[in-house]
């Protein structure tokens, strides 16, 4: 099936003046239904599409513990306002509208990953640079080295969780990005808790692939410390840095772009009843958020989305 992304568009108000969002729904090969948002940048209403960057697809931290794609949504904002990227949030099975059970170990997680990038490929069709964090990293690194995703060229993986007992849950998800030749970038505090400085470094080291930088954070920067919002734009700096001067410079990203195109969807094609009723779901969504915003923008109080904060999951 190619699962496509609903006409409607809303222009995020507050201080989301330069974006549009659009929420989206799609089923996985185990027909599980997955919630999603695309973030791209405008203006004046027009969607800008620089073909210099990657479609950037995050991937949140560990369900088991309050993870959503609604935490992510603080860089995917700043990715497209501050750096004009094209970026997609979504929940995993699971968490939030999207259905099924959570895993304890991320491995069913895999097959989503794989499906919303899938869906990106169809509907946008660019290649993908994918960005996980805590727990979603090593969920993100197992589809980053799926061999049904030459499409995502690289990776940035916020706290990856390499340390002994948290081998014994997600272990599983390392050989996939240590065998992969991608350009990977790893993110960590030096108090990370979960892994220490000299695991990551030694799991680097194993890596695959001419590309496997890392960057350090110090000052006794501890593993939820570095989720939380303080932390995005910092992130968010990181990720651009990474794209614009080593995978830019290491991946064709306009052949990729004139590969995937062919393969594109035509967005006028009929969806099934199931997923028609997901996105016009969405749809009143997107326009409770809009006069919702609009209340907002009058009385001057901040959009919801400003004063959302994450959890330390």
């Amino acid at each position: 099936h190619n699962y496509l992304i609903h006409h409607h568009c809303m222009s995020a108000r507050s201080s989301f003046r330069n974006v549009q969002i659009q929420r989206f729904c799609t089923k996985t090969k185990d027909h599980i239904t997955l919630n999603g948002k695309v973030c791209r940048p405008c203006v004046n209403q027009q969607i800008v599409s620089d073909p210099d960057k990657p479609v950037l697809l995050f991937v949140h931290q560990w369900s088991k513990m309050g993870g959503a794609g609604s935490l992510m949504e603080g860089m995917s904002y700043i990715m497209a306002t501050k750096y004009q990227y094209t970026s997609i949030t979504f929940d995993m099975r699971g968490v939030g509208q999207s259905q099924g059970s959570s895993t304890w170990t991320g491995s069913s997680e895999i097959h989503d990953v794989v499906c919303i990038a899938e869906w990106a490929k169809l509907n946008l069709a660019q290649p993908i640079v994918i960005v996980g964090s805590s727990a979603g990293a090593p969920i993100a690194g197992s589809a980053f080295g799926h061999a049904h995703c030459p499409y995502i060229v690289a990776g940035a993986f916020v706290g990856y969780p390499f340390g002994f007992f948290s081998s014994l849950v997600f272990g599983a998800h390392y050989n996939a990005i240590i065998a992969s030749h991608k350009p990977k970038f790893f993110i960590m505090g030096d108090s990370d808790g979960f892994t220490s400085v000299a695991q990551l470094r030694s799991y680097i080291n194993r890596c695959k692939g001419d590309i496997n930088e890392c960057y350090i954070h110090g000052g006794g920067i501890g593993h939820f410390g570095l989720e939380s919002p303080e932390f995005d734009g910092m992130i968010c700096n990181l990720v651009h840095n990474f794209v614009r001067d080593q995978v830019s410079h290491s991946v064709d990203l306009n052949e990729w772009r004139r590969i995937l195109a062919p393969n594109q969807v035509n967005q006028d094609q009929g969806m099934d009843h199931e997923e028609q009723k997901c996105n016009q779901a969405n749809i009143d969504a997107n326009d409770a958020e809009v006069e919702a915003d609009d209340e907002n923008d009058e009385s001057g109080v901040a959009s919801p989305t400003t004063q959302k904060q994450k959890s330390t999951q």
